[in-house]
């Protein structure tokens, strides 16, 4: 049984590291569409894993994606709750945020 949930969180964290280096790897070269696709199966693995790490990392994507967009108060306001989700679940290497304000 924990071999198993091991593996499973060890599938996981390689599945969000694909993911999340793949929206860098398209928003690095502008394709918009591809880095909406990417953050909605960000999005969908943090809701179906119910993992507050990866909820967090999914509104950080929303954050940039409005800050592109010219939403900047709504990028500042997802960046701000982000960074606070990250503080009080602990996560360090989140909790610096995309830092809009």
């Amino acid at each position: 049984m924990v071999k198993h949930q091991t593996q499973r969180v060890a599938a996981l964290a390689s599945r969000t590291a694909f993911v999340t280096s793949v929206i860098d790897a398209w928003l690095s070269v502008g394709q918009r569409q591809k880095v909406e696709e990417m953050s909605n199966e960000l999005r969908a693995m943090a809701q179906r894993t119910g993992s507050t790490q990866l909820e967090i990392m999914s509104a950080m994507n929303d954050c940039v994606l409005s800050f592109i967009d010219g939403r900047l108060e709504e990028a500042v306001s997802i960046d701000q709750d982000s960074r606070a989700r990250a503080q009080e679940a602990g996560f360090k290497g989140l909790a610096g945020g995309v830092r809009l304000g």
